[in-house]
Order: C-alpha cells, then sequence, then structure tokens
C-alpha cells in the first residue's frame, strides 16, 4: 500500500510543471547530504589514532592512580594518627621558647 501511494504522488508530481524542479532539488539535497556524511566519516577517521593515543595515556594514568592510590591512604592515615604526638610536640617546642633568650 505504501509503495502504491510513493509511486502515484511521484506520478503526479513528474506531471506538474514544478514537479521536475523539486525532484532535481530533492535529488541536489540528497547528494550534498551524501557528500557531507563522507567528509565526516573522513574527518572522524583521521581523528581516531589521536583518541588512541589519548586514551593509551589515561588508562596509564588511570593505573598509576591505582596503584598509588592505597598508598596515599595510607600515608594519611599515618599522618592522621601521628598528629597528636606533632600537636603536642610543638606545643612542646613553643614553651621552650618562650623561656629562651632569642627565640623568636
Amino acid at each position: 500500500m505504501g509503495y502504491e501511494m510513493y509511486t502515484e504522488i511521484t506520478e503526479r508530481v513528474r506531471n506538474t510543471e514544478w514537479g521536475i524542479l523539486l525532484l532535481l532539488i530533492l535529488l541536489t539535497l540528497q547528494v550534498f547530504l551524501v557528500v557531507f556524511v563522507v567528509i565526516v566519516i573522513v574527518q572522524a577517521s583521521i581523528m581516531v589514532p589521536e583518541l588512541q593515543r589519548v586514551l593509551g595515556v589515561v588508562d596509564d594514568v588511570l593505573a598509576d592512580v591505582k596503584v598509588l592510590l592505597p598508598d596515599m591512604n595510607n600515608t594519611l592515615v599515618d599522618l592522621h594518627e601521628l598528629m597528636p604526638e606533632v600537636r603536642a610536640a610543638n606545643g612542646v617546642i613553643q614553651t621552650i621558647c618562650l623561656h629562651t633568650e632569642g627565640c623568636a
């Protein structure tokens, strides 16, 4: 049913004065669309090797972060455990500095 309707419409358009012009305009637009699609595909294919290199570098960086993150977490835990002792030592140093001449 759809094909017969399409055929009937195209026959009616071909039989009108402006129908051929309309069909030529549509054909020209379709050709330009195909050309633009080909251009986009070609440009995308040029970028693919660059994208592969960038993704490789990102993958390496993320692998390094995956290895270093637990170590950084352990360091932060150690610093958290040492902070009370550092504060206490800083208080002792300030007390000594208050009673010593020339200490600023």
